[in-house]
């Protein structure tokens, strides 16, 4: 019996190949009763047919996204890697982001995108610093409902300048993608002990 190419989040049943940032999402969805956008998850064994060169795996895709998701909304496409958002690293915006993505075409080729993004020499660099493979990066990816952002960031558990244990949230005004990808600077916010 062939396996689903694309899973609601939101649903009990999940493989295990939807990588941390889409397990911590579950997480505060379960633990935490924190409400996030309607979202879906593509696992990261469809990546790996995407890998080998599969030339029914992208029709497929496109075919699963007409028939799961609401294609008059439009959806940021995200990376959800078995590396990213650990203990330990977080890749915050070396995987490709696409946001507003709206109908089959555009979402699947969303898709493509953060799958290729793992290619990139940036991402081969800094697996090489952690002394990681590139080989060893298996890409599920997140698909979820736009919510128009007012302000939106990044939360780091520990210091990344520093190393320290405080918490740093850095955030700009509108989506995200002035902070993780184009570099903009800013506003910080540093907690040390609760102050």
């Amino acid at each position: 019996m062939n396996q689903p190419i694309i899973y609601h989040l939101q649903s009990r049943m999940q493989p295990e190949q939807i990588g941390n940032k889409a397990r911590n999402l579950r997480s505060l969805m379960e633990i935490r009763k924190i409400k996030i956008p309607d979202s879906w998850v593509i696992p990261w064994d469809v990546f790996q047919r995407y890998q080998t060169g599969d030339g029914f795996v992208v029709e497929e895709l496109e075919s699963a996204i007409q028939n799961h998701l609401d294609l008059s909304k439009s959806y940021a496409v995200r990376s959800s890697s078995n590396i990213e958002d650990d203990s330990f690293v977080s890749f915050a915006g070396l995987f490709k982001t696409v946001l507003h993505a709206k109908g089959p075409d555009n979402v699947c080729q969303a898709v493509v995108e953060v799958w290729e993004s793992t290619q990139t020499e940036i991402v081969h660099l800094y697996v090489n610093k952690i002394n990681g493979s590139p080989d060893a990066i298996h890409m599920a990816v997140i698909i979820q409902e736009m919510v128009p952002p007012v302000f939106s960031g990044v939360l780091f558990s520990r210091n990344p300048m520093t190393g320290l244990n405080e918490v740093v949230i850095e955030g700009v005004p509108g989506d995200g993608t002035a902070l993780v990808q184009d570099g903009v600077t800013p506003e910080r916010w540093v907690s040390r002990k609760g102050s």
